[in-house]
């Protein structure tokens, strides 16, 4: 089994959990997440629990923020046929603010499929503010 498949497993069990565990999304389609993003302009949005994949998208979103605990993944855009997809990356990237850019361009992160991650208050110094309040 390819490490994908691993961890696509992995996070079907996370989202199968019952509705008192951590939240998840697992993230989707590039194209889904950039028409929600779009529909709820202006309004804010709060990342909580993980945030995989294109859920990540919605850093570039205004205004957003973060929880503390949130843990954000990231991976390169994969396409139908399990490869790095050069242009869904470059959709990824233009959701992303420009210090995170740079930090993922450096650290090589969108060139393969295999997760990485940072905590919500890591993204601080990325200029992603936490949320002020509990998460649900």
């Amino acid at each position: 089994m390819t490490r994908l498949g691993i961890v696509n497993i992995v996070l079907f069990i996370f989202s199968a959990l019952p509705a008192h565990a951590r939240y998840v999304d697992n993230g989707g389609l590039i194209g889904g997440y950039v028409e929600r993003i779009v529909g709820s302009s202006g309004e804010m949005h709060r990342i909580q629990g993980d945030c995989v994949s294109a859920c990540t998208m919605w850093l570039g979103h205004k205004p957003v923020c973060v929880y503390p605990d949130t843990v954000l993944w990231f991976h390169g855009a994969v396409d139908s046929s399990g490869h790095i997809s050069k242009i869904g990356n470059i959709a990824l990237m233009a959701f992303y603010p420009k210090a995170l850019k740079a930090y993922l361009i450096s650290h090589h992160w969108l060139q393969s499929a295999q997760l990485h991650s940072i905590s919500g208050l890591g993204m601080l110094r990325f200029g992603i503010p936490l949320c002020r309040g509990v998460s649900q």
